[in-house]
């Protein structure tokens, strides 16, 4: 098999008749456009007519991808946030539920201090259940989305371990708050309401 020959001639640009389409690359920092048209129109052939810098063509080439990964963060932020109402909602039912067997425990004796702490248990139990099966997920469905990630790996552990400890912490705050109230439950009301 024969491989066909490339032929390639250098021209300078100034040498060229045709001056259109030609496209110059210059390099430097803090140099004035008006200095770079007036240095190649005093050439005598070339007229300048558009000059973008190379951050804006990068912009301009990486729009798509910016985008996607704009929305990406909304979505997820928007995703994280219903999580953690969620988890809020989750946790006063749960407390409500209990609220009588709380009454009775603070009532034997029981101090706030481990209601508190047994309600947030109860809480990062559940999501750090839901962390694992989202983790099973995300490795699982990994090649789904390989095509939109860009400067991270598919498998990149900061990235996932960013992802759970901010769910984790999320729903750490939603715990907290329905676990103070269980643990300012007065036990005479607690045991009324029922």
């Amino acid at each position: 098999m024969k491989s066909a020959n490339v032929v390639a001639v250098y021209v300078p640009a100034l040498q060229d008749p045709d001056v259109n389409f030609k496209c110059f690359v210059l390099r430097g920092q803090g140099i004035p456009v008006a200095d770079v048209r007036r240095s190649v129109e005093s050439l005598g052939q070339e007229r300048v007519g558009d000059i973008q810098t190379l951050d804006y063509i990068t912009d301009r080439a990486l729009l798509q991808e910016r985008m996607t990964a704009t929305l990406g963060g909304f979505f997820g932020g928007l995703a994280l946030m219903l999580a953690a109402i969620s988890l809020y909602g989750l946790m006063s039912y749960a407390v409500a539920q209990r609220q009588r067997e709380i009454g009775i425990r603070v009532a034997l004796g029981a101090r706030p201090g481990r209601v508190l702490i047994e309600v947030v248990s109860d809480g990062l139990r559940v999501t750090l259940a839901g962390v694992c099966v989202g983790l099973a997920a995300t490795l699982g469905t990994v090649q789904l989305v390989k095509s939109l990630l860009f400067g991270i790996t598919p498998h990149d552990p900061w990235t996932l371990i960013a992802a759970s400890v901010s769910l984790i912490a999320v729903a750490l705050l939603a715990c907290v708050f329905p676990a103070a109230r269980a643990a300012r439950v007065d036990p005479l009301s607690a045991l009324r309401a029922e």
